[in-house]
C-alpha cells in the first residue's frame, strides 16, 4: 500500500517540478490541484470507512493522497524558500525542513484533538439514545443474551456479556463516526483553502484597482 502512495507522490512531484522549471504553469495551478485532490481523498475515506477495509478499498484514496502530496510539495517549498531573505543562503532549506516538521506536528495534534472532540460528541449522542423506549436496543440485548445462553452461560453471565457486547459496539461505532467527522472537516477546510488560493489574486487586484480609483481625484479621470 505504501509503495502505491510513494509512486503516486514521486510521479506528480516529477511532473510538477518539470512543468515549473519549464515555466508552463504557475504554482497556483499545482496548489489548487493538490488541495482538491487531498479534499477528494478525505471525502472518499469518509464514505468508505468501515472496520474491515480491504486493499482495493484503500488503493485509489491512497493514490489520491500521494498525488496531492506531490503536487503540493513543489509550490510550498518554492514559496517558503523564496520568502526568506537573500542572506540566509542555504539555510533556507533548513528553514523549509523545519517548517515542514512543525506543520507535521501541528497536523498530528490537530487530528488527535478533532478525533477526541468527535468521539465524545458521537458517544454522547449514542448514549442518549439508549433509553427504555428504544426497542431496537432492547431487542439487540435479548438476542445477544440468547446467543450466550445457547453457548451454556448462566443468565447473569449472559446478561453481563450482552452488556459488554453493546458497549463494544458503541465504542466501535463512535470511533468510525469520529473518523468520518474528522475526514469531512478536513475536506471542508481544504476546499476553503483551495478557493482562497484560486480567488485571492483576483480579489487583491480588484481591491488595488478600487483603492487606486479612490485615491485619484475625480477630475483627472
Amino acid at each position: 500500500m505504501e509503495y502505491c502512495n510513494i509512486a503516486a507522490m514521486v510521479s506528480t512531484l516529477v511532473v510538477a517540478t518539470r512543468l515549473t522549471l519549464a515555466k508552463r504553469h504557475s504554482t497556483k495551478v499545482f496548489l489548487v490541484t493538490g488541495f482538491l485532490l487531498m479534499m477528494a481523498y478525505n471525502i472518499w475515506m469518509s464514505l468508505i470507512i468501515t472496520p474491515d477495509l480491504s486493499f482495493t478499498d484503500l488503493l485509489f484514496p491512497i493514490i489520491f493522497q500521494g498525488a496531492a502530496s506531490g503536487f503540493l510539495f513543489v509550490p510550498i517549498i518554492i514559496f517558503t524558500v523564496s520568502a526568506l531573505p537573500v542572506q540566509t543562503g542555504t539555510t533556507g532549506l533548513v528553514v523549509a525542513a523545519y517548517t515542514r516538521f512543525t506543520a507535521t506536528l501541528n497536523s498530528i495534534s490537530g487530528f488527535y484533538n478533532l478525533q477526541l472532540y468527535f468521539n465524545q460528541h458521537f458517544k454522547e449522542g449514542l448514549l442518549a439514545s439508549l433509553t427504555p423506549e428504544n426497542f431496537m436496543v432492547a431487542d439487540q440485548l435479548k438476542n445477544d443474551q440468547a446467543v450466550f445462553l445457547a453457548k451454556g452461560f448462566s443468565a447473569s453471565q449472559a446478561a453481563f456479556m450482552a452488556g459488554n457486547t453493546l458497549q463494544q459496539n458503541i465504542a466501535r461505532q463512535t470511533q468510525l463516526l469520529a473518523f468520518r467527522g474528522v475526514f469531512m472537516s478536513i475536506a471542508a477546510l481544504l476546499f476553503v483553502v483551495a478557493m482562497l488560493v484560486l480567488m485571492l489574486p483576483a480579489i487583491n487586484k480588484t481591491f488595488l484597482h478600487w483603492n487606486r480609483r479612490m485615491m485619484i481625484p475625480s477630475g483627472s479621470l
